[in-house]
């Protein structure tokens, strides 16, 4: 076989097993793709889920380029900058330190700007036993597109499931 139908071969082999490495890792089965420039959402989703695989790499500065300078996360205590949040969010950066995955459902983007992603989330912590606990809940984070067509995290906010949502699925009303 000549030699460019064998390397054409192993380039087609490769594309179909998804690539060449490199990649991000999936999170929630979807990998981080190159969304076109003229898609907001779509690139306001791959932001979002390569935020995700940031996370679930344990790369902590990878996970600091996509937070606002001034960036606000709200969960069990308030973290005011992009310092604090890195700080207060050493612990998954830890090896052995908990599993945070999510993805996002919703995405919208406005005109100005500003878009806003929000979905499921899952926690999970290993225990010095062995035994892993785990928990959900959901994230909404609010972005700000930048001049190079990037995005900066400046909100975000993570809780568990809320108490209208146990109701739905068959829990009592008000």
């Amino acid at each position: 076989m000549p030699r460019a139908t064998v390397v054409l071969t192993l380039l087609m082999m490769l594309a179909a097993a998804g690539g060449a490495g490199g990649a991000e890792p999936a999170i929630g089965g979807r990998a981080p793709a190159e969304p076109a420039a003229s898609d907001p959402a779509a690139s306001l989703e791959a932001a979002e889920l390569a935020f995700a695989a940031s996370v679930a790499g344990r790369d902590r500065e990878r996970f600091a380029s996509f937070l606002d300078e001034e960036a606000i996360f709200v969960g069990q205590t308030v973290l005011r900058g992009r310092q604090a949040i890195v700080e207060g969010w050493s612990v998954f950066f830890a090896e052995g330190g908990p599993r945070l995955v999510w993805q996002p459902e919703i995405v919208e983007v406005r005109a100005d700007g500003l878009g806003l992603s929000r979905g499921p989330y899952t926690l999970t912590v290993t225990a010095a036993d062995g035994s892993e606990s785990t928990s959900s809940g959901s994230f909404t984070s609010i972005w700000r597109r930048q001049p190079d067509g990037s995005w900066k995290i400046l909100f975000d906010a993570g809780c568990p499931p809320c108490a209208a949502a146990a109701r739905a699925d068959g829990g009592a009303g008000p």
